[in-house]
């Protein structure tokens, strides 16, 4: 059905019966029946009404304006921030991108320089054994060492006797010449059945048996029962009249026509050896090569030990290199040495007759990996540190060991994966990195060896075939995160934004630590942030609202998550932060709260001038209407004599004008 419409006189007519309702109420019954009353009334809601509805009308615009604007602002400051974080994370990606593609290049440039060292040092070495058998070969067929021989077998009586001297004074001389010449410490003349009839050092293996006596399993033995069939070299081993020293020998068989008569044999000197293997071309302050047998015991002497570390089995070379070298392999890597430390080696087996030897070269992972920087103090890694910001740089070995520190706190020098900081946040984010191989962040925690000071990190790994070979980390700056996310711009007096974590806790220091009574409010159980706005945030959702804040503050709240790493196996929550911004609500209704009370003001006094003006009017009418009443009066009375006053010339006045001129042409009547 089509709803009737009102006409105008239906709305005279219930508007009067309103009214006439409204007059029946005590307040407005007074009103009703004074006239001057019902015209100051009338003026006042004719003035006020509209007054007051466009203040009320103006007042909600502006107010909703400012806060539309607010939000709006709060908006913009969230996202800015996000961005920031966002591209301060992704810079530290960066950054640890940068440093593994110089460690990957320095890692190169290590090994090839390592190789180089490992080739030529391999050649020296290999050379030096092949002369050594040519120089004993040489020997053993010397004329003057045929003859020595016959004569020192047709000696007759005890070595050391009248003739054996006679014999010795000879060629002495002569043998003499020889292995200072070419670098021996001894030289033997040694007849088929074992005797040895001759040395230049004369020691107690001289007149010895080196077939039936006491030295026949010593080196010297062995030499000799090889030696008489073809040029020969025994392995250093103990070797009794030599101080129990280290000793090598070369042997090779003194023949007359095919019929072998002796054997001719020197015996090496480590020191040549040495020499190869500790010239330091190419090897920095911590590099060295050195030798290995079968036995894993040292072959030369290493540069790092005081005293011989040959056959000395304080010092067994069981490492990964030595044992792939060992079984045939080639090849450059990361481990650890002899002494634990983590080295780059580069290791190769020797072709050596008569020994199975190893070649060995390796440098510090920390010389290789953490270069100087040409004319500066500091090396590399302190440079960068300084130079981007953060607190700290790491080197982890794949066995969790940290061997380099820009800062060398307590956890320098010490095992993140079984030592005492295994269950920190960076002793974890080592583990998780070392699992999955890739670049990884540990969230803010408290970490004991940086005087238990919030720290995250950051870390990636360096991988070579499939291998980690070397963890790069950082300890992000607290420093950059609080220059980010305390930027006042656009948050007026009482506005701020800041970082929560999972854990409701504060990732960076709030602008009103003195107000909160505190020195910092991050990772600060005292300011945990538990309301609707970190509530929604870390649970993935972004907002704006009018809410109670963490200082239960009344405040206009703009929130939104932060993914700072996905999740993973190893984290299957992954890592998100809650960026809030906000500013006080009545720092942003103050504007419209000034206005209104200006408006208030202006009100008052418009009441009052309103009021005047109204009794001015309300005045002139009715004092004209009580000259009227009192002549009306009069005249029931019988006072036909009376005339009303006339005060105002408006209507009310011609009015009474017109009754007095009535009164008076009744009178002439009458």
């Amino acid at each position: 059905m089509e709803k009737k419409k009102t006409s105008p006189k239906q709305l005279i007519k219930w508007g009067s019966g309103f009214f006439g309702q409204l007059t029946k109420l005590r307040p407005f019954a007074a009103i009703a029946k004074r006239i001057r009353l019902k015209l100051l009334v009338s003026v006042l809601a004719l003035s006020l009404i509209p007054i007051l509805t466009m203040g009320f009308i103006a007042h909600t615009i502006s107010r909703n304006a400012l806060m539309k604007k607010a939000f709006d602002n709060l908006e913009a400051v969230r996202a800015n921030k996000i961005t920031a974080i966002e591209d301060f994370l992704y810079k530290s990606e960066s950054d640890m991108n940068i440093l593994l593609e110089t460690v990957k290049t320095l890692r190169q440039e290590s090994f090839n320089q390592l190789k180089a060292v490992r080739t030529i040092k391999s050649k020296q070495i290999e050379n030096y054994f092949a002369t050594r058998l040519t120089d004993v070969t040489a020997l053993a067929t010397n004329p003057v060492v045929i003859n020595a021989l016959n004569r020192f077998n047709n000696v007759k009586g005890k070595i050391y006797g009248p003739e054996w001297r006679s014999v010795e004074k000879t060629y002495a001389p002569w043998f003499t010449q020889f292995i200072e010449q070419y670098d021996f410490i001894d030289l033997f003349i040694i007849s088929n059945n074992g005797q040895v009839l001759y040395t230049v050092e004369q020691s107690s293996d001289l007149g010895q048996n080196l077939k039936t006596g006491k030295l026949k399993n010593s080196s010297a033995g062995k030499a000799f029962r090889a030696g008489l069939k073809v040029p020969v070299l025994k392995d250093f081993e103990l070797y009794e009249p030599s101080g129990n020293a280290p000793a090598a020998f070369v042997a090779a068989p003194i023949k007359v026509g095919r019929k072998t008569q002796g054997v001719a044999m020197l015996q090496i000197p480590i020191e040549q050896i040495n020499a190869i293997m500790q010239e330091r071309t190419g090897l920095g302050e911590t590099g060295e090569t050195y030798l290995v047998a079968t036995d894993k015991l040292f072959r030369s002497d290493s540069r790092f030990v005081e005293d011989s570390t040959i056959l000395d089995e304080t010092y067994v070379v069981n490492t990964r290199a030595v044992n792939a070298a060992l079984s045939g392999q080639t090849n450059e890597e990361i481990i650890q040495n002899f002494k634990g430390k983590p080295v780059l080696s580069a290791y190769s087996p020797l072709e050596i007759p008569g020994v199975q030897w190893i070649i060995v070269a390796e440098i510090a992972v920390n010389e290789a990996f953490v270069p100087h920087v040409e004319n500066e103090i500091e090396d590399f890694f302190t440079t960068y540190k300084e130079s981007y910001g953060y607190y700290d740089l790491y080197l982890f070995n794949p066995d969790g060991l940290l061997f380099y520190s820009v800062e060398r706190e307590s956890d320098y020098q010490t095992n993140m994966l079984t030592g005492p900081y295994k269950d920190t946040n960076l002793g974890r984010l080592v583990a998780e990195v070392l699992q999955t191989k890739q670049y990884r962040f540990a969230d803010f925690d408290r970490y004991a060896p940086n005087r238990d000071a919030p720290a995250a990190f950051v870390a990636q790994p360096l991988v070579h075939k499939d291998d980690v070979e070397l963890v790069i980390a950082a300890q992000l700056s607290l420093d950059h995160i609080n220059a980010i996310v305390q930027e006042r711009a656009g948050l007026g007096e009482t506005g701020e934004a800041y970082l929560i974590g999972p854990d409701k806790l504060w990732r960076n220091n709030s602008n009103f630590l003195r107000q909160l009574g505190v020195g910092t409010t991050i990772l600060n159980p005292k300011t945990g942030v538990d309301t609707k706005a970190s509530k929604s945030a870390l649970a993935g959702n972004s907002g704006i609202e009018v809410i109670d804040n963490y200082r239960d503050t009344r405040v206009l709240s703009s929130w939104s998550p932060i993914v700072v790493q996905e999740a993973t196996k190893a984290n299957p929550k992954g890592t998100v932060w809650a960026l809030i911004s906000e500013i006080n609500l009545d720092e942003v209704q103050a504007p419209a709260t000034r206005m209104a009370l200006i408006g208030t003001g202006v009100l008052l006094v418009t009441i009052i001038l309103v009021v005047i003006v109204a009794l001015a009017l309300a005045g002139g009418l009715t004092n004209q209407a009580r000259k009227l009443m009192d002549l009306f009066g009069n005249i029931g009375m019988g006072d036909f004599g009376a005339r009303a006053e006339i005060v105002s010339r408006d209507e009310l006045g011609t009015m009474a004008a017109s009754l007095n001129a009535m009164l008076d042409n009744t009178l002439v009547l009458i």
